[in-house]
């Protein structure tokens, strides 16, 4: 026989037929939609707590990720602030000085996958009416959060409600009510400073 007629080394396993047919790898903070696009699993609030564990432990990994302080910051503020859904920025064209490069090349889009999922249960919250102590504990999580990464249509409508809707019926603690009532304000101060 000439080498020419014989057929290529099967490039798969023997089983590798089978893994056409496994379930794709989904991440866990992207298994639900969005509350107001029809999404109603976020509804149960076994759910949302379980949920929301899941992005408490996948920030606490993102922090823990990062060696300093500053390739921290530097990950909390790459996410473009003018955009109105969370989205990484796109690097400048032509920079000043050489930016330092991070550990993960996923940053950005690590955090707007957790903004993402942060909104996804804001919005299960706000749509079943929950104003009890776990609702507040998401939503101070949330605030603190996105003002660390600059995001306003994260922290904005968080600290309204927070203050609006959930303090009414479960109190925060006075140090508590402090800190966000200063958030708001400040909030506040920085948009008529920038003529927004």
């Amino acid at each position: 026989m000439s080498g020419s007629n014989t057929r290529p080394p099967a490039r798969r396993g023997p089983s590798g037929a089978w893994g056409r047919l496994r379930q794709p790898q989904i991440d866990p903070l992207e298994v639900y939609g969005l509350p107001s696009k029809g999404e109603t699993r976020l509804a149960d609030p076994k759910t949302q707590e379980t949920y929301f564990e899941r992005i408490v432990a996948r920030y606490m990994k993102f922090c823990a990720s990062h060696p300093s302080g500053e390739s921290l910051e530097a990950a909390f503020h790459s996410l473009d602030i003018n955009s109105s859904s969370p989205s990484p920025t796109p690097p400048p064209l032509n920079p000043a000085k050489p930016q330092p490069l991070s550990t993960t090349s996923e940053p950005p889009q690590e955090m707007s996958t957790i903004l993402m999922a942060m909104r996804k249960l804001r919005e299960a919250l706000v749509s079943g009416h929950r104003t009890d102590a776990f609702a507040q504990r998401v939503y101070t999580f949330q605030i603190r959060a996105a003002i660390l990464c600059r995001h306003l249509e994260t922290y904005h409508p968080a600290l309204q409600h927070l203050l609006y809707r959930i303090h009414p019926k479960t109190p925060l603690s006075r140090p508590e009510l402090q800190e966000f009532a200063r958030y708001l304000i400040l909030d506040a101060a920085c948009r008529q400073g920038l003529g927004a």
